[in-house]
Order: structure tokens, then sequence, then C-alpha cells
């Protein structure tokens, strides 16, 4: 782990260098933060990001980890757009991932993606065609508040624990959640051919594509 991450990187540093750090980190991303300075970023990016997917056939396991991707360089760089480096990024962002990361995602079609399904409806029922997720909107959602059932599994640390605990964890299950919900709340999706495997990391090595049209 450490020859991919790096040696000044905050999962291995330790006592008050690892303290000092995460002291910088946390007020960037804490719920204050979250919900007056970045919710309405993200909001307005996930939008803008999904808006023209009606009609159009895509990999959907693509544009999960450009999203990720781009997002993220938004917010550090004010990168918007893909371009020779940000292809090239991804790439890279895509080897790290499958060294990193074992996480296995429910795919639409799945009783529990359904269930998501439901719950989103609710959030968008009576809001104009044009809303955007607020504070109390995000809190309400069941995968907000089902990851803490997770904390104190003794076999799955989604985001580690104790000392260790992500620092970002907050922030990544508030990306998640938005997109979750507009993807749901806006396109109705049609399963094309997928062949899932497992690496240990699940993923779809052709891709997993659906054809979008709006609801």
């Amino acid at each position: 782990m450490l020859d991919l991450v790096g040696e000044q990187s905050l999962s291995n540093l330790s006592g008050a260098e690892h303290k000092t750090m995460r002291g910088v980190l946390m007020p960037m991303i804490s719920a204050p933060s979250m919900r007056d300075q970045l919710l309405p970023k993200i909001n307005e990016f996930m939008q803008s990001y999904l808006a023209n997917w009606s009609g159009r056939i895509l990999d959907l396991q693509d544009k999960s980890h450009e999203i990720v991707m781009l997002l993220t360089l938004k917010m550090i760089a004010g990168i918007e757009e893909l371009n020779s480096f940000t292809n090239e990024l991804k790439k890279e962002l895509h080897h790290l991932a499958h060294g990193c990361s074992s996480l296995r995602i429910n795919l639409p079609g799945t009783p529990y993606y359904k269930a998501l399904q439901r719950e989103n409806f609710e959030i968008r029922k009576g809001k104009h065609e044009d809303y955007k997720i607020n504070w109390n909107d995000y809190k309400s959602m069941v995968f907000t508040r089902a990851e803490s059932s997770l904390e104190s599994h003794q076999y799955f640390m989604l985001f580690g624990g104790g000392v260790r605990l992500c620092a970002g964890k907050e922030l990544a299950i508030l990306e998640i959640s938005m997109y979750l919900h507009y993807l749901v709340t806006k396109y109705r999706k049609e399963v094309g051919k997928k062949k899932i495997v497992n690496t240990p990391k699940t993923e779809a090595p052709n891709g997993i594509y659906f054809r979008f049209s709006e609801l």
C-alpha cells in the first residue's frame, strides 16, 4: 500500500505529524463546510455533468470513475472538462484503484438499488424541476445513515477506524449520495450486456452499458 500512496500520505503518517495534518484537513471537510460551501458546488456539478445523457448509450462504470475524478479536479484546480491530461490521469487512477480497492457496489436492477430509487423519488416529490438537494434532503437519505452500521463490523471496515478513520469519509458519502440521487431520479436506464468479475475488486472488464432516457 505504501508503494502506491507514497511515504508522505496521511495514511502513512503517525504521531504528531498525523495529528497536525489531520487537524489542517478536517476543517475543510467538516459538516458545516460541506453544508455551506461544498454542497452547492457538488449540486451544480452533478446536474451539469448528467444534463445531456438522454438518448445516449454510455458505460456507467467508466462515467462513475470519470465523475469522481472531474469533481475532485474542479474543487482542487478548477478543471471541469476532459482533455489529454485528464484522460491520462483517469488511466492512472484506474490502475491505482485496482491496487488499493475492493469495494463492492450494488448495480441497477438489484433489490437494494430499487429501494434507493423509491427513497430518492420521495425526496424529489413536490419540488420544482430544477431543484437542488439541500442539507436536510441529504441527511434524510438512508445510505447516509446505513454506513454507520458498518463502522463497528469486525470484517468489513469501509472507511477504516479509530485514528486511521478516512478523513474524507463524510465528503465521499456526500458525493456518492448526490450522484445516485440525480442519476436515478432523472433517467430511465435500459441495461445492456455486462460481465461482472471479482479480481478481488468487483468490476466489469468490458464496461456496463446503459441506454439513458429522461423520465
